[in-house]
């Protein structure tokens, strides 16, 4: 008898540590499920970052790629102006050229008219002692 009591006990002892591990595998089990929902949730919102960051990289790219196109425009635009610079250069010094051209000619006929003067005055004196003779 004394040993079929102790044998109940031995399994209500035993009884009682197998539900309080159970309880604890639950319990354990619950905490478990706790963290991996957390974590997917943390997953969930990192991802959600991640899109709005690519988009935004992709935004930026659009912008960088108009820069480009607006800087190309320029460029070419400059160049454009800086060809016409160059012409209008090339033209004034054309012009400067002939202008120098034109004043040396002009010095030159001036030349011609004084000794033409001097020519006619000295005829002219010539005339005027002979006459005078």
């Amino acid at each position: 008898g004394r040993r079929a009591a102790f044998s109940v006990t031995d399994l209500s002892s035993v009884m009682h540590d197998a539900e309080r591990r159970k309880a604890l595998a639950d319990q354990s089990a619950a905490e478990t499920r706790g963290v991996i929902e957390r974590n997917l949730r943390a997953i969930s919102r990192l991802e959600e970052e991640v899109r709005g960051e690519q988009k935004r990289s992709e935004a930026l790219e659009a912008q960088v790629a108009d820069l480009r196109e607006d800087l190309a425009r320029d460029e070419d635009i400059f160049a454009a102006k800086h060809r016409a610079l160059t012409e209008a250069q090339a033209q004034v010094a054309r012009q400067g050229e002939q202008l120098t051209r034109e004043a040396s000619a002009l010095e030159t006929l001036q030349k011609s008219l004084l000794e033409a003067q001097a020519e006619a005055a000295q005829s002219r004196a010539e005339t005027a002692r002979a006459e005078s003779r």
